[in-house]
């Protein structure tokens, strides 16, 4: 089976460990049992959730589109946060490549490649975040956007949070109930949270994506 990042692993042995983690780092291990369960959810087809709308803006009429790419690290980090939590939302594969003929404005001659593939964002993404970037999160009720993954991760910590102190969902619903939160109460655990958080997004996320492309 293949995991978030493309990585080959034993479903056993990812449900072992769970057994032996911390509660967030277990709830993370069954959201990424989910998500490689799911096939890297690479269509808008994938997992929907219907929720209750009104123009309030209140967490529990927020209804998510995330627009997201099955290859991007930085938007895994998003998704992790978004199944960690049970936050509903609809999945849309807003990144990728097509091959299609050149147009002539290429900077080589048509003769000298076999193969012509360009990067393909969607019209929704781009609509929502004109930088095109992936994960952004979009409530459809009000038309507001988060984008930025670290930014992504802490509005979902915070939007499960609101769910719970309103209690606008029951306890069966699952819906920012049950998970613990991503960061810790304590402002200096918090406060060295984001700093591994960002050590992370320098050294390991963003040389991982410039191997991708």
């Amino acid at each position: 089976m293949k995991g978030i990042l493309g990585v080959a692993f034993r479903q056993p042995a990812i449900s072992r460990a769970s057994q032996t983690l911390s509660p967030i780092a277990s709830s993370s291990v069954q959201a990424l049992n989910r998500i490689s369960s799911c096939g890297h959810r690479r269509t808008s087809k994938a997992r929907s959730f219907s929720t209750t709308a009104s123009s309030s803006g209140e967490p529990s009429s927020i209804k998510l589109k995330y627009f997201s790419a099955w290859f991007c690290p930085f938007a895994h980090r998003a998704t992790l946060a978004l199944e960690h939590h049970q936050i509903p939302y609809q999945w849309e594969e807003a990144l990728g490549w097509e091959k299609r003929a050149p147009s002539g404005d290429e900077e080589f001659s048509a003769s000298e490649r076999q193969d012509w593939w360009y990067h393909w964002k969607s019209p929704g993404l781009l609509a929502a975040n004109p930088q095109g970037m992936v994960p952004t999160l979009l409530d459809e009720t009000t038309g507001r956007a988060v984008t930025e993954s670290l930014v992504c991760i802490e509005f979902i910590d915070e939007l499960a949070a609101s769910r719970t102190r309103t209690g606008q969902h029951g306890a069966s619903s699952g819906v920012g109930m049950s998970a613990p939160p991503l960061l810790p109460s304590c402002p200096f655990e918090r406060a060295r949270a984001r700093l591994a958080a960002d050590a992370v997004n320098k050294s390991v996320t963003s040389a991982y994506y410039s191997v991708l492309m």
